[in-house]
């Protein structure tokens, strides 16, 4: 026993004296591994991005297009494991900042919070599986999506060399200082010079007049597919180059009426259950 206290004592010190002269000691598990002992880690930058992207796959990750769980107004924190996971590939080091950090910024995701509290539903809606996961949320969450909203849309906008890499926006919206956070996210949208999918998970049905004072006079003709609920026509409006259009939320009558009147382009729907007298014209629109 007691050489083998020396023997620890010895190591240490020599650690010691390699750390002080700016070397970098020789990690060993045991005192009698040998010294000379080394660990090859480049095998991990010799993985093709295909590899890398496949096993990112399997993440949870904000879809497009994408259904809220339940009635729950924002998704679950789970799907943010997929861009957290990025977020620290990209920190590691130099080279692959160089491979994740466009695969990260390609998306722009604002539809939940880490610290979100989520609820067990109690009252399960007739005919769901018992699998269903669904949940409901507690505290000020509308509070953390509006305010996680404004700071990285401010963020982004002030970083041109990051905002050129976005290509899809999904976000989350909510009442909470909406004229402040919406102002901060048009700007953004203008801010994204290869945008192409813009997607919105859910905004308050009372949100109409908010939506129409921050879209109103905005312009973004880089857009190409929309996924938006019914009452945030608006947003649409804005939007008059859009091919593809899918509505999460109510029938999709005022998205007709949107469609019809600012944009004469769109090629394909989804999820719409208009009546025939707003499908009439939208038929007569393509017929022009």
């Amino acid at each position: 026993m007691p050489p083998k206290k020396r023997a620890r004592k010895e190591t240490a010190a020599k650690e010691a004296a390699s750390e002080a002269q700016g070397e970098t000691p020789t990690i060993v598990s045991s005192v009698e591994e040998a010294p000379e002992l080394k660990v090859n880690f480049g095998v991990i930058f010799d993985l093709p991005v295909e590899l890398w992207l496949e096993i990112l796959s399997y993440f949870p990750s904000v879809r497009i297009p994408t259904k809220r769980i339940g009635h729950a107004p924002l998704l679950p924190a789970s799907t943010l494991a997929r861009q957290l996971s990025l977020r620290a590939l990209s920190q590691t080091c130099r080279a692959f900042r160089t491979q994740f950090l466009p695969e990260l910024w390609d998306r722009f995701e604002v539809c939940a919070t880490l610290n979100q509290i989520e609820e067990p539903l109690r009252h399960r809606p007739p005919g769901s599986r018992p699998d269903d996961e669904r949940f409901d949320l507690a505290g000020a969450w509308y509070k953390d999506i509006s305010r996680a909203l404004e700071t990285k849309s401010n963020g982004l906008r002030e970083s041109p060399e990051l905002a050129k890499l976005v290509h899809k926006v999904s976000v989350a919206l909510t009442r909470c200082s909406a004229p402040t956070v919406l102002g901060a996210f048009v700007q953004c949208l203008h801010a994204l010079p290869n945008l192409h999918t813009l997607q919105v998970l859910r905004a308050h049905s009372q949100m109409t007049t908010h939506l129409k004072n921050a879209f109103q006079g905005h312009k973004f003709p880089a857009i190409q597919v929309v996924v938006l609920p019914d009452h945030a026509h608006n947003v649409l409006r804005s939007c008059p180059e859009a091919r593809t259009v899918i509505c999460n939320g109510s029938d999709g009558g005022k998205l007709i009426s949107a469609i019809a009147k600012e944009c004469k382009k769109v090629q394909r729907l989804e999820g719409f259950h208009a009546n025939e007298a707003l499908m009439k014209r939208l038929l007569s629109n393509f017929m022009e």
